[in-house]
């Protein structure tokens, strides 16, 4: 497994964009001023860097080494990283795509269960002289 440096940039825009931020932005919150160069592949980016990158993207440093990094024929679990990493970017995309103008999400109605628990905890609370 070799990092590419090309290729980690690419994987940082894409995290960038998905977030909505610009480079000036994420400079910024990562305390930085070489996000476009590192993302043209023009820097080599240092672990503390990535580090700070991935902190202010909200992903695993993990997920950019891995998006960042050549397939060797001969390596078995690279590849299937890489799927699952990107299977679940796109989840995500799609997800942010049908929710983005239906506000919050509901919450989840509670069970008939719980609702008579709460009465029950109710009716005890009730005060001694209101017989």
């Amino acid at each position: 497994m070799k990092i590419d440096k090309k290729l980690v940039g690419a994987a940082i825009a894409r995290f960038r964009k998905m977030r909505g931020l610009t480079q000036s932005q994420l400079n910024k919150m990562a305390g930085l001023s070489t996000v476009q160069h590192i993302e043209q592949g023009v820097n080599s980016v240092s672990i503390e860097s990535m580090n700070r990158i991935a902190e202010a993207l909200g992903v695993p440093a993990s997920c950019i080494v891995v998006l960042g990094s050549e397939v060797d024929e001969s390596d078995k679990l690279l590849p299937l990283l890489k799927r699952l990493v990107n299977t679940t970017l796109l989840v995500d995309e799609e997800f942010k795509k049908e929710h983005k103008n239906r506000g919050p999400l509901p919450t989840s109605p509670k069970s008939k269960a719980s609702k008579r628990k709460a009465k029950r905890k109710h009716a005890k609370k009730k005060p001694a002289n209101a017989q």
